[in-house]
């Protein structure tokens, strides 16, 4: 499909990327560049890209450009390149914001990238990042959002495996602030509250996992989506401080309707793999707690409408909610809130302050 294809950062995505390039033959000369001479050498040696990019080459007609890099080093990608574009090379970001890329980044650039960008979100990763973790197959069968519509670039993702949907750039940004950056910023907050989540229950490591994602990536999706993710937060808060409320007056039957209508809008499915779900005592407060707060993003109200686009760390984190419908009946479940309702609201209350 390309002359060469050049990826500007090879972490997980941009590692993952290449190996599906290479196996699938879209070119025969993969050229990356990363900060960290290490990566490359490991890239290289692993065969997964063919050489290092120096910015001598010149990126012509039939070429690809993959920024897999944070979203604050777009800028300094696009000046090194931009003396270097000979014709209109395609360039696509793999990133998780999109407005800005088209309200404020491209605006300062020439037409061959302003008009040659296409914007992309594969709906795929792990906390997890850098090559060394990078995986082939990452993409089969996962939604990639494209927000600016190109034959060449649709045909590129399809060829790895994806599922290409086209979507303008709000609607992008609305919808994955609530479904990937509401429950990162919420991991990130439970881990800086040192509440304990060493447990060897397999679903409390998965809810769990988000919490030892990059923060300086992720860092920047906040900075980049903050209005967005600020409107989801603050019915999250909400969501919060009506369980605690219920907890404070013992309105246990409102505390259980909640509970309820969650594991209905959750259990789609998303349940049917599990078999290793037992407990031990000493994880019940804190199971209790991972239920509450993953019943309060499930509750956000426009969660209904956009569920499709939940990808697997969103489904990770809600999957604590499995413990509601297989594993404690009403009764049981009413007697541990009621036993741990002191620390319940104590454990709430840590949460009374999250923002972004």
């Amino acid at each position: 499909m390309f002359n060469k294809i050049i990826i500007f950062g090879l972490g997980l995505i941009g590692g993952s990327i290449a190996k599906d390039i290479k196996k699938n033959k879209i070119t025969n000369n993969i050229l990356a560049y990363d900060i960290s001479q290490s990566n490359i050498k490991y890239a290289i040696d692993s065969h997964i890209i063919d050489s290092y990019y120096d910015f001598n080459d010149k990126i012509t007609e039939n070429d690809l450009v993959i920024i897999a890099a944070p979203l604050s080093s777009y800028g300094y990608i696009l000046d090194k390149i931009s003396n270097l574009i000979d014709g209109n090379p395609l360039i696509i970001d793999v990133g998780s914001v999109k407005s800005f890329v088209k309200n404020n980044l491209l605006k300062k650039y020439n037409a061959k990238i302003r008009n040659n960008f296409i914007p992309c979100h594969p709906i795929a990763g792990l906390e997890k990042s850098s090559v060394q973790n990078s995986i082939s197959g990452l993409f089969l069968e996962k939604k990639v959002i494209i927000t600016k519509n190109n034959d060449k670039i649709i045909d590129f993702w399809k060829n790895i495996g994806s599922k290409v949907e086209i979507m303008n750039d709000s609607d992008h940004d609305d919808i994955f602030a609530l479904t990937s950056h509401l429950p990162q910023l919420i991991s990130f907050y439970l881990k800086s509250t040192n509440i304990n989540y060493n447990s060897d229950n397999v679903l409390l490591q998965k809810h769990s996992r988000l919490q030892n994602s990059n923060v300086l990536i992720w860092s920047d999706i906040f900075n980049f989506n903050k209005s967005f993710i600020n409107k989801y937060l603050k019915e999250y808060r909400q969501n919060l401080f009506l369980f605690k409320d219920y907890f404070i007056h013992n309105n246990y039957s409102e505390i259980l309707n909640l509970l309820e209508n969650s594991i209905q809008i959750t259990d789609k499915g998303n349940f049917d793999n599990i078999t290793n779900y037992n407990y031990k005592k000493d994880d019940e407060l804190l199971i209790i707690c991972s239920i509450l707060i993953a019943s309060s993003l499930i509750l956000i109200d426009d969660l209904k409408y956009i569920a499709d686009y939940c990808g697997s760390g969103f489904k990770d984190f809600t999957i604590i909610l499995f413990y509601l419908k297989y594993f404690l009946d009403s009764k049981e479940l009413l007697d541990i809130l009621q036993k741990n309702k002191e620390n319940i609201i104590n454990f709430l209350t840590k949460l009374e302050n999250i923002k972004l």
